[in-house]
């Protein structure tokens, strides 16, 4: 078992519903997050206009955390139910695909043209940074 550190969110999900989220982490201003397959991402259909606590956006391994302390940064982006979609697909594509039971494998729909593959954005961004420490373990 691996011991770590988790990323909460806590914060108001605004009404209408139909917002849709990505997340990346940084530490030491470095990306944390740096692949596909390690961002969050979310919508509001279970939380729509409710205040979120305790939302566990990211669990950061204890080993990459300095012993003097980090500083982490969650940055919250507002991305657009198309790219939502975009990313479940892709993910259904790569990292969640392996059971005997996937269909075969599909090309992830885009918004780019002329053949090309991938998914252009723009995105409002939250960003805040909190200094972690090492914590002494108990057991």
């Amino acid at each position: 078992m691996g011991y770590g550190y988790d990323v909460l969110f806590y914060g108001n999900e605004p009404e209408p519903l139909g917002n849709n989220y990505m997340y990346l982490v940084y530490i030491n201003d470095v990306l944390y997050s740096d692949t596909i397959s390690e961002i969050t991402f979310a919508n509001d259909e279970f939380v729509n206009g409710m205040y979120v606590s305790d939302y566990q956006v990211y669990r950061i391994r204890e080993a990459d955390i300095a012993d003097g302390g980090s500083k982490v940064t969650l940055e919250m982006y507002s991305i657009t139910a198309n790219y939502f979609d975009f990313l479940n697909a892709l993910m259904l594509e790569t990292v969640w695909k392996g059971s005997p039971w996937d269909g075969p494998p599909a090309n992830v729909p885009g918004n780019i043209s002329n053949g090309a593959r991938g998914y252009f954005r723009a995105s409002e961004v939250r960003r805040r940074s909190r200094e972690f420490e090492v914590l002494p373990r108990i057991n």
